[in-house]
């Protein structure tokens, strides 16, 4: 009985260690040396193949697994670090490794703006890319990419009257389009769930267009 009280303590001792000390695995490991430069760059593109300009880029970098090690080292988490894309839709961020944080998330971000909340509309988690080497590949689709460049409109200056009275009346379209034509901005604004589409040419509205409804999917 003794030998067995023994072993039950022993087999929980190493237990709770396991817990404290975190899996051993490649992320528990330290792929890079602490001071290390990591550089994180990729392209983000909309589903048609289109670069996204001007869109916030956010790496966000936390410590999933406790170790015995690093108990009280919660001053270290989480940490960001954000930079913007280029006319290419070209972004890179670069992390200095510190041999804590162990998880790592890249997020394009939509910053709020009057009523409207920040919105991710992209996610994606890349700890796993951080074996070794530099710099790390990570291009993202961003489906709704459309809502950045409308972003960059309501950014260049007031809206004409057409404009403001139909994002009073129905808020951000679900899809934004803009190009040259005779030099001229013609804009498209999409509300798929209302079945409408507004079509615009420097900010006078010129054609609606209806449509059946698309509800998002559940």
């Amino acid at each position: 009985m003794r030998t067995t009280a023994a072993l039950v303590r022993t087999l929980s001792l190493a237990a709770a260690l396991a817990l404290l000390l975190g899996p051993v695995s490649a992320r528990a490991g330290s792929p890079y040396r602490k001071g290390e430069v990591v550089r994180i760059e990729g392209r983000l593109l909309d589903p048609a193949g289109t670069a996204i300009a001007a869109a916030h880029v956010v790496l966000t970098a936390e410590r999933a697994h406790r170790r015995l090690l690093h108990l009280g080292r919660g001053d270290l988490g989480p940490v960001a670090a954000s930079t913007s894309s280029d006319a290419d839709g070209h972004y890179a961020i670069d992390w200095v490794w510190d041999r804590f944080h162990d998880t790592f998330v890249i997020e394009v971000v939509l910053p709020p703006m009057g009523d409207h909340p920040e919105e991710v509309l992209a996610r994606l988690d890349i700890s796993d890319r951080l074996v070794g080497g530099s710099p790390i590949e990570v291009d993202l689709e961003v489906a709704k990419g459309s809502l950045v460049r409308f972003v960059q409109h309501l950014a260049t200056g007031p809206l004409s009257r057409d404009e403001q009275k139909l994002l009073d009346e129905l808020g951000w379209p679900l899809r934004y389009e803009e190009q040259l034509r005779a030099g001229e901005i013609e804009s498209t604004w999409w509300y798929f769930e209302r079945g409408r589409l507004y079509r615009f040419r420097d900010g006078a509205l010129e054609q609606v267009t209806h449509f059946d409804p698309v509800l998002p999917e559940p």
